[in-house]
């Protein structure tokens, strides 16, 4: 993903930049399982702004904590489902750590750090 530059300059986002933008919103679909890997593609993107690093943490906490939560919560010890949950709650809680560190008056870092 390269970075998406937007002005305004009364022209609209260009035709070229329209994937770029669809990549973000992906985070925000139906798909829990889309959404995250969309996250976790654009947290490797290494020119992103402040705002959309930790809005994409937000949204990969959220996603992986939820996944696991469920998985967990569908299973015992020793099932599938269960070895599944456990890796999304690893992944929730590395990145929590990492959004930690962010400013204090970031968006949603009550969600996050619950």
């Amino acid at each position: 993903m390269k970075l998406l530059h937007i002005q305004d300059n009364s022209c609209g986002i260009h035709k070229e930049n329209l994937p770029l933008l669809a990549e973000c919103f992906t985070t925000l679909g139906k798909d829990r399982y889309e959404g995250l890997h969309s996250a976790k593609k654009g947290l490797k993107c290494p020119k992103t702004t402040h705002f959309v690093r930790f809005g994409l943490f937000h949204r990969a906490v959220e996603l992986a904590g939820n996944l696991g939560v469920c998985r967990i919560q569908e299973s015992s010890p020793g099932d599938r489902k269960y070895d599944e949950g456990v890796p999304f709650q690893m992944s929730a809680m590395e990145d929590a750590k990492i959004y930690a560190a962010a400013p204090p008056d970031v968006r949603h870092m009550k969600n996050v750090l619950y």
